[in-house]
């Protein structure tokens, strides 16, 4: 049976995810309607799990979202992964998590996204570009710095900084470890998995380190949060589907906080992502 903490906590973890926020408004390029019309055959076929709306509702506007409480003994549904949904299922159930929430992307594909090769993956193991990067606070309504540090390290006992590698083939199965300082949870460390096919990349995320709000008090415990980021160019576009899974105390009331801190936090990966390859 899941152990379930104090009220304190849940509050605490709402707090601390909700202050890394993207702005949830998205504005991503377009495509005519031919093309688009062109392109559904094979986002239907990629996405074998969603609904006619769900399909209409992505090509119309770029965009999707799936989340929800995770009902004890009950794995999560995960519905919209375009590629490895198996693998990415397997690994988010591991977390026996409490909250799930997924987000899918379809716009027109720039030319580093056109297809999987290795400098599309180099764009994905490129973790120092997030250093600096902004993101909106809601708690205090204006853009803040999220990562102050991000970088690679030999691993989790040696964090000296090590510069971004240099794709030289697909991966599969690849580690790296990160150090990442930023404006909730301090300083962290965590596994990166990459996967890569002619179809399609797989980035999992995972912390290693305890998550401390503010530096001092715990908020997620190590190998209780997990990130995936997945890449499908199809004819032309890119989509990017995203997944944040944790196991959290309960949420007394506030899902619908937590899942908008979540997606806000998959937007914003999405977001570096899309400047990265544009």
């Amino acid at each position: 049976m899941r152990h379930r903490g104090p009220a304190t906590f849940c509050y605490l973890f709402v707090a601390l995810i909700g202050v890394q926020i993207i702005a949830a408004q998205t504005n991503t390029p377009s495509s005519p309607p031919d093309a688009l019309a062109a392109v559904r055959p094979c986002i239907e076929e990629r996405l074998p799990h969603a609904t006619t709306v769900e399909i209409d509702r992505l090509i119309a506007e770029g965009r999707l979202l799936g989340s929800g409480l995770v009902e004890p003994d009950t794995p999560p549904r995960l519905r919209l992964a375009p590629l490895f949904r198996d693998s990415v299922r397997q690994d988010i159930v591991s977390l026996d998590p409490t909250f799930a929430v997924e987000v899918l992307f379809l716009v027109p594909a720039p030319e580093l996204a056109r297809h999987v090769d290795v400098e599309l993956v180099t764009v994905l193991q490129s973790i120092s570009t997030m250093e600096g990067i902004e993101y909106y606070s809601e708690s205090r309504g204006r853009m803040r710095t999220l990562f102050h540090e991000s970088h690679l390290i030999r691993d989790p006992e040696q964090p000296a900084r090590l510069p971004d590698p240099t794709a030289t083939a697909l991966p599969d199965g690849e580690t790296l470890y990160a150090y990442q300082r930023d404006s909730s949870f301090g300083r962290n460390v965590l596994e990166l998995t990459y996967v890569a096919t002619v179809e399609g990349v797989r980035l999992r995320m995972r912390n290693l380190t305890r998550m401390l709000y503010r530096g001092v008090l715990p908020a997620v415990g190590p190998e209780s949060l997990e990130i995936d980021l997945v890449v499908v160019p199809v004819q032309g576009h890119v989509l990017f589907y995203g997944v944040a899974a944790a196991r959290a105390a309960p949420l007394f009331g506030l899902e619908d906080r937590v899942e908008r801190s979540f997606t806000n936090r998959l937007e914003a990966l999405y977001r570096w992502f899309l400047d990265r390859v544009s």
